[in-house]
């Protein structure tokens, strides 16, 4: 599922670094920014590589899918886009009674690849990251005892980005994932000029109906691979 918007774009230099810069309006009639990632080298694709601690799916009917671990890989294609790879381990549901995965011969590893923007969650203009669930994407979890039951998930999901902070040099970049019952914590997003309202996340318990549903995520930490150098997060 992509979600590619047109943004009208200016030249801007910022300490003699030649960077490109968004000035719009969204969808409410209120001025917006998205925030850029930018290569030092000027060079795409940018990769970053790293690991996260516990993570969590859950419905706002308490259906919970667990994983114990997360590992992330990270291209950055453009400074909006990315093309994110992300392993979740040690996954289980049913309280630890199901075993999930969509990986042949790894019944705890869930495997997903989507795309994510680079923006703005609202309210309060943090930087933040919109992950593109794909169409079609499920997994499987196996009880001990009884059948297994597919897992259908659609949508998309806000995370902040914790760390660094705009106009920073670095070599980290430290997200988050928050949701509360189900409900993920930012459902509003802004790229370039548009305002993407109702961001959420649905998920069908072996084809029942769909209902909403929410990630939490301890900070996953990735770093940029051996020869990348540095990068900047900017807000024209």
């Amino acid at each position: 599922m992509k979600v590619m918007k047109h943004v009208k774009m200016r030249g801007l230099c910022l300490a003699g670094l030649c960077v490109m810069s968004v000035l719009a309006f969204g969808m409410t009639g209120t001025a917006s920014a998205s925030i850029l990632f930018l290569p030092l080298s000027h060079k795409f694709p940018y990769h970053m590589a790293g690991t996260g601690g516990k993570s969590v799916l859950e419905t706002v009917k308490n259906e919970k899918v667990e994983s114990g671990q997360i590992d992330v890989l990270l291209l950055a294609l453009s400074p909006t886009l990315s093309d994110v790879h992300i392993r979740f381990l040690k996954s289980v549901a049913f309280g630890g009674l199901a075993k999930c995965s969509n990986v042949t011969g790894q019944s705890e590893t869930i495997l997903v690849n989507l795309l994510a923007h680079i923006g703005l969650a609202d309210p309060g203009h943090r930087s933040a990251v919109l992950m593109l669930v794909p169409s079609g994407f499920k997994f499987v979890c196996t009880p001990i005892i009884g059948e297994a039951k597919t897992v259908l998930v659609r949508g998309s999901v806000i995370g902040t980005i914790e760390s660094p902070a705009t106009g920073v040099p670095s070599l980290l970049l430290g997200v988050t994932f928050n949701q509360t019952a189900g409900k993920q914590a930012f459902t509003t997003f802004l790229l370039g000029n548009e305002t993407l309202l109702n961001q959420i996340e649905e998920t069908s318990l072996s084809e029942a109906p769909f209902e909403q549903s929410g990630q939490t995520s301890e900070f996953t930490l990735l770093h940029a691979l051996p020869g990348e150098g540095s990068f900047l997060l900017i807000l024209p």
